[in-house]
């Protein structure tokens, strides 16, 4: 070829599903990462919040998690006040035997704050926040639907000793009056 000849070829662009993948990639890479030092921030406030939640339940244990109090078991379980109901604390008859049942829930949810096998602990928080909940379901105010979306959350990513991701979702709390 001389140099007087210009190459007349002109590039040809990506097909569009080559440049739509590419796109895509870029967006992941931009949006679809979270940062693991506020992942596990959110993970230490959702297991105060849960240890709280458990700690201010202490007082009135006896009344509403054992049948010594306002609602024993059998009432519960032979005319339930929801579809589903799940919860250990059925097991629990007397207040000695909710006692436990609480501090292992305490212990669950410690584990989870700390971030031990992360993952792990926040599905056994989670079965262990429905069964405070389902138990004593009189008393709730609809206050803890953010808290029943979380396992959904990726809260799992921010532990140093389990780093692994899941799916995020949203749940909103309707507005009190």
């Amino acid at each position: 070829m001389s140099g007087d000849e210009v190459s007349t070829k002109k590039t040809a662009k990506p097909p569009f599903r080559a440049r739509l993948r590419v796109m895509a990639r870029e967006a992941v890479e931009i949006y679809g990462r979270f940062d693991p030092r506020s992942m596990g921030l959110a993970r230490i406030g959702l297991g105060l919040l849960l240890i709280w939640d458990l700690l201010r339940r202490v007082p009135d244990l006896a009344t509403w998690y054992s049948n010594e109090g306002l609602l024993p078991n059998h009432t519960v379980l032979w005319r339930p006040s929801s579809e589903y109901m799940f919860s250990f604390f059925f097991a629990a008859s007397r207040p000695s035997e909710a006692a436990v049942m609480f501090v292992l829930s305490g212990i669950v949810f410690f584990l989870f704050t700390i971030g031990y096998r992360t993952r792990f602990f926040h599905i056994l928080s989670f079965a262990c926040m429905v069964s405070l909940h389902d138990r004593e379901i009189f008393t709730e105010n609809g206050g803890d639907r953010s808290v029943r979306g979380s396992p959904s959350t990726p809260c799992a990513r921010a532990s140093p000793r389990d780093a692994s991701a899941a799916p995020t979702s949203s749940m909103t709390a309707p507005a009190s009056r």
